[in-house]
């Protein structure tokens, strides 16, 4: 409970009965500051507690009627203290009072004694009074309201800076609220527009794997059933049907002769074939036969230069031989 009473003397706020008030505890991590809060406070208890190091000091708090309004961080709400903030701020003393209260007593003692007057007279006084009273002060509150109003009106007329940032003022705050307005819509379009980009990718991927499998069935099917060069036609012709892949293929030597073959029997078949079916180009197909033609002479060369080698072997075996015979003779 002591973290909701005030320890100040002559100070009886509660957080119970008062709410509002932000009760603060003591500093102890900062003797210095704890011991002007302590001095303030006039309690010994609380100056017993200070000299004995005693850990209940951390549980003592004052009120916040204590402490001026620059001395917190939030002055309207009153909640924050500043890191060197000390009470300053003090309630009037029980002595005070009991001064105060002897005073009127005296006082009331010294005046000469009141006349007794009926209570009708009074009643009737009372009641013009007030009556003329609370009249008065409406008049003169409307005419105090009237004149501030007015000289708003006409101080903000003459000045044109002021008039011109008022309508400046106004302007931005509409401007930014409609602008937070389309910030929520166009929010929304993103988070709706992300939804659907995951839902259709989710299914792109599914369709994927599923043509994955349906290709490698039927490439399966055309290895046992089919040529090797008909499965890689039917094997391009797929992969560029449903899986969208326009690269550039690499066609196998085994296609490419049998397609150059097609070519050397008849060039008109095979360019109505290859507006139908995606076969080798006229060009590769002219630079692979160029090949083959090289490869082919030099295979017939290497041919001879080993024959030769092979008749000039002989040759010299005869010789020595002949040689050999002789020197024998």
């Amino acid at each position: 409970m002591s973290r909701n009473v005030c320890c100040v003397k002559s100070c009886t706020n509660t957080k119970h009965e008062k709410p509002t008030l932000s009760f603060h505890n003591f500093p102890t991590r900062e003797p210095i500051r704890c011991k002007k809060w302590v001095e303030f406070c006039e309690n010994e208890t609380l100056s017993k507690l200070f000299d004995t190091n005693d850990p209940k000091l951390e549980h003592k708090s004052i009120c916040s009627q204590h402490f001026e309004d620059n001395k917190y961080n939030n002055p309207m709400k009153k909640i924050r203290l500043m890191c060197n903030a000390l009470p300053t701020i003090k309630c009037c003393h029980l002595k005070d009072i009991h001064t105060i209260v002897v005073n009127t007593t005296n006082e009331t003692q010294s005046q000469p004694p009141v006349q007794v007057i009926s209570a009708q007279l009074l009643l009737r006084t009372n009641l013009s009074r007030s009556w003329r009273s609370s009249a008065q002060y409406l008049t003169e509150n409307e005419t105090q309201d009237q004149c501030s109003a007015q000289e708003s009106k006409l101080k903000s007329k003459s000045n044109p800076i002021i008039k011109h940032y008022s309508e400046r003022h106004l302007r931005y705050e509409s401007e930014i609220k409609n602008l937070r307005d389309k910030l929520k819509k166009s929010k929304k379009q993103v988070m709706n527009l992300r939804y659907r980009l995951k839902r259709t990718e989710a299914i792109g991927n599914t369709k994927k794997s599923k043509l994955n499998y349906i290709i490698k069935s039927i490439k399966g099917l055309g290895e046992e059933a089919l040529n090797p060069v008909m499965s890689e036609i039917i094997e391009y012709h797929l992969t560029a049907a449903f899986l969208n892949k326009t690269r550039v293929q690499k066609w196998s030597n085994k296609m490419k002769k049998f397609c150059a073959d097609l070519y050397h029997k008849s060039p008109s078949a095979y360019c109505l074939l290859q507006k139908t079916l995606t076969l080798p180009t006229k060009k590769t197909i002219l630079k692979f036969t160029e090949e083959r033609i090289q490869n082919t002479k030099n295979d017939n060369f290497k041919q001879m230069v080993n024959d030769l080698n092979t008749d000039n072997m002989d040759s010299n075996v005869s010789e020595l031989i002949k040689k050999f015979t002789e020197q024998q003779y």
